[in-house]
């Protein structure tokens, strides 16, 4: 059994999470008594409707279950249903929203879609992960990894005062680089709660006020266009199912003039080099994963198809060219570690400035 978990922030946009297994029944626990009575209620009030885009049965259902929040721990209001696709939705209706927040939840649960193969995925992939992420993601990659982090701090550049939002944030490696580089401020942001709990003990232990960590998905940001004057993003790209609407989402919430980067794996050019690679990623990766945990051996058999295959359906030229359609120019492709990891960086257009944006090519 699967759960779409969709809440509304303190910002007023809806963000929508899947959990499963343990966790999901974890949540169905926590409804009981009048309120599970009035759910279920809902539930088979929904599912009389012909699809998600009736806004009747959507109105109905968070009708429905509006009186019973009231005397439920936490003084949220529940709702659940059944749709044809499955699986459970559960829209957490917070006690405070005013009617029109009311209504974007409502909108919110009618544009609910069941996360794809792809997602659900990478969620299971970092579940197991957190507890030794920094240590073995270094030592796995010959301590490259943190040189590329680095790196794409440095191409963003942050500056004093600067709000920064680093997406697919992990357990916060590149927002603890970002604020030791610049007085600014920075908000985190990624899909998996395992790996957020990691970034807030990293923050629990320092000054945690000037970070924000928020639990959502990269490709509907939680945010209003061009409220960040820069942005970083790690390893995300091979997790979506649309990598091109996916950076312009990213895009969106950066302030014109504000500079985007980005880390990915890559695929070494020179022959030598991506035999080494293949080599590497095929037989010592998961191998040396395996000494470390189960966990980590099942993301050392599936890092290298993974980064192959993306690579084949989207070559790096084509990467670029989704920047430039996103509104970024000047972009800029930094190959490092013989090809092994790739920083990409840009700056956000001026709307009507009429400034072509510039591929900046391998650097």
């Amino acid at each position: 059994m699967a759960l779409a978990y969709v809440c509304l922030n303190a910002r007023g946009r809806v963000i929508v999470e899947q959990v499963d297994g343990e966790e999901a029944h974890a949540l169905l626990a926590e409804l009981s008594g009048e309120l599970a009575q009035t759910l279920l209620a809902a539930g088979n009030e929904y599912e009389r409707c012909a699809g998600l885009a009736c806004k009747t049965a959507c109105g109905g259902l968070a009708n429905a279950a509006g009186g019973a929040g009231d005397e439920h721990d936490g003084g949220a209001a529940w709702v659940t249903a059944r749709l044809c696709h499955g699986f459970r939705l559960a829209c957490q209706i917070g006690n405070t929203m005013s009617s029109s927040a009311s209504s974007d939840v409502r909108q919110g649960v009618a544009s609910v879609t069941q996360a794809s193969p792809r997602k659900r995925e990478a969620l299971e992939l970092f579940r197991g992960l957190p507890q030794r992420y920094d240590a073995l993601s270094a030592a796995l990659s010959f301590w490259q990894d943190p040189r590329w982090r680095r790196a794409l701090v440095s191409a963003v550049a942050p500056q004093a005062g600067q709000r920064v939002l680093d997406v697919a944030t992990g357990t916060g490696m590149v927002a603890a680089e970002l604020l030791a580089r610049a007085d600014c401020s920075v908000v985190g942001i990624d899909q998996s709660a395992e790996m957020l709990a990691g970034a807030r003990a990293r923050f629990a232990a320092a000054d945690g006020s000037r970070v924000e960590l928020v639990q959502g998905q990269a490709e509907a940001l939680p945010f209003a266009d061009a409220s960040f004057d820069a942005l970083t993003v790690t390893y995300l790209l091979r997790y979506v199912d649309d990598p091109a609407a996916t950076v312009r989402e990213l895009a969106r919430v950066v302030r014109p003039g504000g500079r985007v980067a980005s880390l990915e794996f890559g695929v070494p050019a020179w022959l030598p080099a991506r035999m080494a690679w293949r080599l590497y990623t095929a037989i010592g990766l998961p191998t040396l994963g395996r000494l470390a945990s189960r966990e980590w051996a099942e993301v050392g058999r599936f890092l290298g198809p993974s980064i192959r295959g993306f690579y084949e359906r989207h070559p790096q030229a084509q990467i670029v060219g989704y920047w430039e359609q996103a509104g970024l120019r000047d972009v800029r492709v930094r190959r490092m570690s013989l090809g092994g990891g790739v920083v990409m960086s840009a700056t956000k257009a001026f709307a009507g400035s009429g400034e072509a944006p510039v591929a900046g090519g391998a650097r």
